[in-house]
């Protein structure tokens, strides 16, 4: 289905002369990842609104948004299977955030902060790399990534300090973990 109104819209846009004949696949990839990317977004936000859970919503798809840009990650063969694992993984993690006695946010925070350095560490000086892995250096966002690591960690201290724990940081937490998660398993096949 996807597919018919991506073409339509295609087909439509290059007969108005919007896009010249040699551009038509890169216009495609694009609108047809604009429409996935759409789906999936208006799926979470139905159920953050179901679940009354917008503005934790809203942290774990943008940690993982940006993340995710600067460092990729893990991409699913099929937009079907791409939606079913991005769902259901945020679907977990607000009713894990739900469901978490706020005593435990602290401990929380830190076992993802935890499994994130020990990921960011392996990932930069692992002892196999791949070759894409090998390339991590060069790049073009590895110094913007590097910076947004280092935020995000001064972010998370910052925090601590200040002895707030709240249910944001949280999310933003398990946003960050599952984004290192997904860079790591890229980087393992």
């Amino acid at each position: 289905m996807i597919e018919k109104i991506v073409n339509k819209i295609t087909s439509e846009i290059v007969r108005q002369g919007v896009v010249s004949e040699e551009n038509i696949p890169v216009f495609r990839y694009g609108l047809l990842s604009m429409i996935e990317i759409s789906i999936i977004v208006l799926t979470m936000l139905l159920i953050s609104v179901s679940l009354g859970r917008i503005f934790e919503a809203g942290a774990l798809i943008g940690t993982i948004i940006v993340f995710r840009s600067l460092e990729g990650g893990y991409h699913a063969r099929t937009f079907k299977s791409c939606y079913l694992i991005s769902v259901i993984v945020f679907i977990l993690t607000l009713l894990a955030v739900d469901l978490m006695s706020q005593k435990l946010f602290p401990a929380a925070v830190i076992t993802c902060s935890i499994i994130s350095i020990l990921i960011l560490v392996y990932l930069r000086t692992g002892p196999t790399r791949s070759r894409e892995a090998e390339n991590v250096n060069r790049h073009r966002f590895y110094k913007a990534a590097i910076l947004a690591h280092l935020l995000y960690y001064s972010f998370i201290i910052t925090m601590f300090i200040s002895g707030t724990t709240n249910i944001i940081l949280l999310t933003c937490s398990f946003g960050y973990a599952i984004s290192q998660v997904t860079v790591f398993i890229e980087y393992r096949r």
